[in-house]
């Protein structure tokens, strides 16, 4: 198993959701507006955890209109205006740049995810995984979104 690091989790949402609801500029803003998430960043109680950029906590209760596990359907709900919430940033780093969506909240963010690179036996491996392995880590570091802290 190699760590890769860990995938930052952002809040974002369409300009034209903004239109309609006014700039998300708080967390409390934030539990004005329709949400969408996965079930493992949403607590059971509707709560978004989010961590500020100087280490603070913040329990956020929002109005979850969806739960999925599809990153296709989220990041759809969300370009099309009809939800904001967290997101894995390297998802929507196009989107971001095309301005199909915004960051909303820049000094908060939702817990990370960790990522792993996993094959069977570094002793056995063929050389052509390994060729794999040693092209594959850096590109995928190299993913804005993907943080190397305490990555091997």
């Amino acid at each position: 198993i190699r760590r890769l690091g860990l995938i930052r989790r952002i809040l974002v949402a369409a300009p034209s959701l903004l239109e309609t609801t006014g700039p998300i500029d708080t967390p409390e803003r934030l539990s004005e507006v329709a949400i969408i998430s996965t079930a493992a960043v949403l607590a059971s109680r509707d709560v978004l955890a989010l961590r500020r950029k100087d280490g603070e906590n913040v329990d956020v209760p929002v109005r979850s209109i969806l739960r999925t596990n599809s990153a296709e359907v989220i990041a759809a709900t969300l370009i099309r205006g009809h939800a904001a919430g967290p997101v894995q940033q390297l998802l929507v780093n196009e989107d971001l740049a095309e301005g199909k969506l915004v960051r909303i909240l820049p000094d908060y963010e939702v817990r990370p995810t960790e990522a792993f690179l996993t094959y069977p036996s570094v002793r056995f491996m063929r050389p052509v995984v390994r060729a794999f392995t040693d092209f594959a880590i850096p590109a995928l570091r190299a993913i804005e979104g993907i943080d190397q802290a305490g990555a091997s």
